[in-house]
């Protein structure tokens, strides 16, 4: 696998993925974030078996792979590089070579990383989302006590039926 990628861009997208890692992960895999090269550019995933985060991130894509690393650590090399254009090889573990920075993060079998399958959903607008999820709260809410009636009260659950959320 050999990619290379805008340092800025790389950082934005794997810190909108790593907030899918798990803190303290009864499975060590669930700290990182699998990392896919591929003819359109690099896909980044990541979960902590509730939530699942995809991004898509633009790259020049010399050689396809799939490989998991740690997403702390990618995202402090790619802050390292700044808006550099660098360099991704895997060769025992993720080589970063920049400009001004160089480094290796370590890798893991991307095999034993959890696979989920993604649902593919309509657009649905944000003021829509933000709406339902008002009311659900307001419904939730006791106030009498100025709390939540009960914590499974106090939760909004989204659901994907045929294609639609």
């Amino acid at each position: 696998m050999i990619f290379s990628v805008d340092g800025t861009k790389l950082k934005d997208a794997a810190s909108k993925v790593a907030r899918a890692t798990a803190y303290h992960p009864s499975k060590p895999v669930l700290q990182n974030m699998e990392i896919v090269a591929h003819k359109d550019g690099l896909t980044l995933r990541a979960t902590n078996l509730d939530v699942v985060i995809k991004v898509h991130v633009e790259a020049n894509v010399t050689e396809e792979g799939r490989t998991c690393a740690h997403a702390g650590m990618l995202i402090s090399a790619a802050s390292s590089l700044a808006s550099e254009n660098a360099k991704f090889k895997l060769s025992g573990g993720l080589e970063v070579a920049g400009e001004s920075f160089r480094c290796v993060v370590p890798t893991s079998d991307p095999d034993e990383y959890p696979s989920f399958p993604l649902p593919s959903l309509t657009y649905t607008p944000a003021p829509e989302i933000f709406k339902a999820l008002s009311l659900a709260a307001i419904a939730a809410w006791n106030k009498a006590e100025g709390a939540a009636v009960s914590p499974i009260m106090g939760c909004v659950r989204l659901r994907a039926d045929n294609g639609k959320m």
